[in-house]
C-alpha cells in the first residue's frame, strides 16, 4: 500500500512538472509573439488576421504589444534606400542605350500601410523599377546618342523630374538619382571612337600648322629686323659721309682733325722730304 501511494505521488509530480514546463513554454510563446520592437528609423505594419486586416496607422520606434497569434508586424525602413538598376530605350537618333542608374528613396512613412496593402515588402522592384524604364524612355528620346553624352546633368535633370513625379504618385519620395553608365551599341562606339580619333588628328595638324605659322612670322621678323639694321646703318653712313663733306667745304683744316683723332700714333715711313702731310695732300696751318 505504501509502495503504491509513493508511485502514484511520484506520477503526479512527474504531470505536475510536464504541466508546469508546457505552461512556461506557453507563456513564453504568448510573449513573444504578442511583443516586437521597432528600430530606429523604421514604421511597423500591423495585420490582424481576424478580420481586421492592415491596421491603417503605422506604429513607430520602441517596444509595442500586439494579439499574439493573430496580428504580425513587418517593418519598414524609411530612411534613405539605395535602389540600382538599368533601363534599354532609344534616342532621339534611333540608337539603342542601355541606362544604368542609381536610385536614393525613402517611402513616407505614414504612407507604409498603404504600400505594405498594395505592393508588399518587395515594393521597390514593382514601384521604382518600372518608373525608371518609364522616365528613363521618355527621357532619352528627347536627345540624340551624342548629346546624351555631352549634356549628362540636363538629361539626368529629364529623368528625375520624371521619376519623382512618377514615384509621389505611390508615395515614394525621390531623394536623388545618379546616372551610373550608358551603354551603346558596338557600332555606335565604334563610330564615336572614329570621330574623336579625328578631332584628335585634326588638332595636331592643326597645332602643327599653328607653329608653322609661328616660326614663318619669326622668321619674316627676323629679316625684316635685319633690313632695318642695314638701312639704318646705310642712313649713317650717309649721314657721316654728308657731316664729313659738309666740314670739309667749311674748313679744310677738319680732314687733318679727322687724321689725328685716327692716328695710332706711328709716324708713316716714305722717302723724300720732311714734311708729312705731304703724304696725305693735308694743308699745313698758316
Amino acid at each position: 500500500m505504501i509502495l503504491k501511494d509513493s508511485h502514484q505521488t511520484r506520477k503526479r509530480k512527474l504531470i505536475l512538472k510536464t504541466v508546469g514546463i508546457a505552461l512556461a513554454v506557453l507563456f513564453a510563446l504568448v510573449m513573444f509573439s504578442s511583443t516586437y520592437v521597432v528600430g530606429a528609423g523604421e514604421r511597423a505594419v500591423i495585420y490582424n488576421s481576424l478580420g481586421h486586416g492592415v491596421h491603417p496607422e503605422p506604429v513607430g520606434e520602441g517596444l509595442h504589444f500586439k494579439v499574439p497569434f493573430f496580428s504580425t508586424a513587418t517593418t519598414y525602413d524609411v530612411r534613405e534606400n539605395l535602389y540600382k538598376t538599368s533601363a534599354t530605350s532609344a534616342s532621339r537618333d534611333l540608337q539603342e542605350v542601355s541606362t544604368a542608374v542609381a536610385v536614393r528613396y525613402a517611402p513616407e512613412p505614414e504612407w507604409t500601410p498603404w504600400i505594405h496593402q498594395n505592393f508588399g515588402e518587395s515594393y521597390a522592384s514593382k514601384i521604382i523599377a518600372p518608373g525608371v524604364q518609364e522616365s528613363v524612355k521618355s527621357a532619352t528620346a528627347q536627345y540624340n546618342a551624342e548629346e546624351l553624352i555631352t549634356k549628362r546633368p540636363m538629361v539626368k535633370l529629364t529623368i528625375i523630374e520624371a521619376l519623382r513625379e512618377r514615384l509621389a504618385k505611390q508615395h515614394i519620395i525621390l531623394q536623388e538619382m545618379d546616372i551610373t553608365d550608358f551603354q551603346f551599341s558596338e557600332s555606335f562606339d565604334a563610330a564615336i571612337e572614329a570621330k574623336v580619333t579625328a578631332e584628335q588628328r585634326a588638332l595636331e595638324e592643326k597645332n602643327r600648322l599653328e607653329q608653322i605659322r609661328h616660326q614663318a612670322e619669326q622668321r619674316v621678323v627676323q629679316a625684316q629686323a635685319e633690313a632695318d639694321a642695314v638701312l639704318i646703318g646705310a642712313e649713317a653712313d650717309a649721314n657721316r659721309t654728308r657731316m664729313i663733306n659738309e666740314q670739309l667745304s667749311v674748313s679744310p683744316l677738319y680732314l687733318r682733325y679727322l687724321w689725328i683723332t685716327t692716328w695710332n700714333g706711328e709716324l708713316p715711313r716714305f722717302l723724300g722730304g720732311d714734311d708729312v702731310s705731304m703724304l696725305y695732300g693735308i694743308p699745313e696751318e698758316p
